[in-house]
């Protein structure tokens, strides 16, 4: 078991449908042919397990990011879905493949993507999940997740260049 409670195998098939979702969403962009990312390293989803776990204890998004707890494998940019619920009938997949569309939906902001990285509050705030999502720099996705106290899940989608 790990940090999420479930299986070993349950665990593989979550992280690789984390990666195959924002690889569906990245191939929509036909006009700017984006890779797609690549699963990544164990190392790195045992540091996104452990960021998402940090999160979720404190209830605040991207403290393990802030805190530089993964910059050390290349995990720069971070995507969060805090304490999202598992509903009858439905899956963490389900849960997480959910987020993934709300993030996506934010969509392209009205300024460039260096103006709008620029202007955090203004625009970032409004599409930074989606411009994470997008970014041609962003080959690698770590994809963590921590089952909370309560029941919900923490999942956090970790991005590196490699």
């Amino acid at each position: 078991m790990n940090l999420a409670g479930i299986s070993t195998e349950e665990m593989e098939k979550l992280r690789m449908t984390c990666v195959d979702e924002i690889n569906m969403y990245r191939a929509t962009l036909t006009a700017n042919a984006l890779k797609p990312m690549k699963r990544a390293s164990a190392a790195q989803e045992d540091c996104s397990d452990r960021g998402a776990q940090m999160d979720g204890d404190s209830g605040m998004a991207h403290g393990a990011t802030k805190a530089g707890l993964c910059r050390s494998f290349g995990l720069l940019a971070e995507n969060t879905c805090p304490g999202y619920p598992v509903r009858a009938g439905s899956t963490i997949a389900d849960s997480l493949k959910g987020c993934l569309k709300q993030m996506w939906a934010e969509g392209e902001p009205p300024v460039s993507r260096a103006e709008c990285q620029k202007d955090y509050q203004g625009c970032f705030l409004k599409h930074g999940h989606y411009l994470n999502m997008s970014d041609p720099g962003n080959l690698v996705a770590s994809c963590g997740f921590y089952k909370m106290k309560d029941g919900k899940f923490w999942m956090n989608q970790d991005f590196a260049a490699r």
